[in-house]
């Protein structure tokens, strides 16, 4: 009869788990379309519940420069509709983050990199490590171009030892 009982509890625990209002996301990819499908409904708190600590920061901070609220950067975000079903492929999960790469709707390549990170244990979205490597690419990009600029520079400038010895 215990046995009964305990298997009617271990039951009522797994359907009430099921029933929670936060969806279980196994994976980084389950992460991401949750995240669409909350950002389509424009089921805000669900978006955030999604997002890393570090992004709702950045979020934040964006917000209070723009002088408006996190929601409402949310709001506008999931304005935007997407037309197709999100394709997602290479899930790499090393450690607590992880990377998916993203179909681009429009090119039809894979040409995007979702970063995650896991924070207790939950996967998240993490919209602020994209930002940082990108605008870190940028800058390496920058960089490269400006010593390659000052290169280029250097070998078209005439030497002044080799002008002087020609005038004599």
């Amino acid at each position: 009869m215990k046995i009964y009982q305990i298997l009617f509890l271990l039951t009522a625990f797994l359907f009430a788990g099921c029933n929670s209002d936060q969806p279980a996301a196994n994976s980084p990819s389950d992460v991401l379309k949750q995240y669409v499908a909350a950002s389509q409904k424009q089921d805000i708190a669900l978006m955030k519940s999604l997002l890393s600590k570090g992004s709702l920061d950045l979020i934040e901070k964006s917000a209070k420069a723009q002088g408006t609220t996190t929601d409402e950067l949310l709001r506008r975000e999931s304005s935007v509709k997407i037309q197709n079903a999100i394709e997602t492929r290479n899930e790499k999960i090393e450690g607590e983050t992880a990377t998916v790469e993203v179909k681009n709707e429009t090119s039809g390549e894979f040409d995007m990199t979702i970063p995650f990170v896991r924070e207790n244990g939950t996967w998240k979205l993490a919209p602020d490590k994209y930002i940082g490597e990108t605008l870190k690419k940028a800058n390496d990009e920058i960089n490269k171009k400006l010593a390659n600029s000052a290169l280029s520079n250097s070998n078209s400038v005439p030497n002044a030892n080799t002008n002087n010895s020609a005038n004599k």
